[in-house]
């Protein structure tokens, strides 16, 4: 066999290492719906708004209760001098009870605005949850991505080691150019380098999901599994009218709403005085010159709202402000939502757009031009650096691929936040 052949069927060999499909290995995959999981039940900001819509929920009973009744015990005129309970008529031992009631409807107004504030914060809890898992997911895919860059980059750096092994014996028996040898080394070096950043951002992306599974950073974990690209086959209009139904920041807005509105009526009714029953009860003793008859008192105070101009009407003032920003911010949240949900959709279709391309033109196109260069090179009708740029473009190619389908999988996260529903 001669020289020439012996180095066809070298390079062949190393050609067809780059075109295999990547190794499928035996060893456990990370699971996204098992990392979901897991960030539901113990991501410490989910468990945060959790705690604190227990603690409103707590809170809203409580407002709505009366205060707690005062009991009065004590002693009522005693002479200095003379500190007996039988030598002055009016000398007794007392024993009350007093209980403040506001006006009707205000314990009910104020329970209820107590109520709405924590069903907004169920809704912010909720919608906590959903922005827990679209991280999740970014992370997931941002890992998955990292993930194929460096069996891509493997895969080529062995390639074009052998190029660079087939260039350096051609070179040495007087059939190639130095700068052959030059180039493919150079290369090489690029794609160590590359290597070298991707697996320190592996690292970084595996420790941002473990923080967000409430793990140690450095905890371990295995490779992402290989995942079909979801398809997606909403409307704009579909999605707008669910965002609209759906979206959990909107449910806390108008919650608030409500609770101002109950907020409202009841600064309104501030201006109604507020009760306080009070019942006394005084117990004698006989004296030398006087029964010790026992005496019963029965109180009823109410406040006069002496200060309205300057206190109950700016309360209501305040609270007429109060729901006029909070129905603004409504407002904003609701266009916010509609622009994140069309700038998301087009965003979508972009992607979905650049991986029909790569798919359909891009890659067969790349992988087509490296096929020819290699019959070329083979006959001597193309050059070296023309093979070695040929298989340069097709890995960009394939990292702009890997790049663009993750960043397509994030896309459908972040609409599925928006709408606050799980789509896929």
């Amino acid at each position: 066999m001669t020289r020439g052949k012996l180095f066809t069927i070298f390079l062949m060999g190393f050609l067809l290492i780059g075109t295999l499909p990547a190794t499928t290995f035996s060893e456990e995959r990370l699971s996204l719906k098992g990392l979901i999981d897991e960030a539901v039940k113990a991501n410490p900001e989910i468990r945060t708004l959790k705690n604190r819509v227990a603690s409103l929920k707590a809170a809203a009973p409580q407002a709505g209760t009366l205060p707690d009744p005062m009991l009065t015990i004590g002693v009522d005129n005693v002479p200095v001098s003379d500190p007996s309970f039988d030598a002055f008529l009016p000398t007794s031992k007392v024993i009350g009870l007093s209980q403040k009631v506001p006006f009707p409807g205000k314990l009910a107004l104020k329970e209820e605005a107590a109520n709405l504030r924590a069903d907004s914060m169920a809704s912010l809890y909720r919608d906590k949850v959903t922005e827990i898992v679209k991280r999740v997911k970014e992370a997931y895919f941002d890992l998955l991505f990292i993930d194929q860059s460096i069996r891509i980059n493997e895969r080529n750096r062995e390639l074009i080691k052998g190029l660079a092994d087939v260039a350096a014996t051609k070179y040495s028996v007087g059939k190639g150019l130095q700068q052959d040898v030059l180039k493919a080394q150079v290369e090489l070096s690029k794609i160590i380098d590359e290597l070298i950043v991707l697996r320190q951002k592996k690292e970084t992306a595996r420790a941002r999901i473990n923080t967000l599974l409430n793990r140690p950073p450095k905890a371990p974990l295995a490779d992402p599994e290989a995942r079909e690209t979801t398809p997606f086959s909403f409307t704009l209009e579909e999605l707008e009218a669910k965002a609209l139904k759906t979206s959990l920041p909107l449910k806390a807005m108008a919650r608030l709403i409500e609770g101002s509105e109950a907020d409202l009526r009841l600064a309104k009714k501030e201006f109604f005085p507020d009760f306080n029953f009070a019942v006394t009860y005084k117990q004698r003793e006989d004296g030398a010159n006087f029964p010790g008859d026992d005496w019963f008192s029965a109180f009823i105070t109410v406040n006069i709202p002496l200060y309205a101009k300057r206190k109950q009407r700016q309360g209501v003032i305040e609270s007429q402000a109060e729901l006029a920003r909070r129905e603004s911010i409504y407002d904003e949240v609701k266009n916010r939502i509609l622009f994140e949900v069309k700038n998301t959709f087009d965003e979508i279709k972009k992607e979905g757009e650049l991986i029909h391309l790569y798919e359909e033109g891009f890659l067969p196109q790349a992988r087509q031009s490296l096929d020819s260069a290699i019959s070329g090179y083979q006959v001597d009708k193309v050059d070296f650096l023309t093979l070695v740029d040929n298989q340069l473009t097709l890995l960009k190619f394939e990292l702009a691929y890997a790049r663009t389908l993750a960043n397509y999988e994030k896309q459908l996260a972040k609409m599925e936040a928006i709408v606050d529903e799980r789509l896929f």
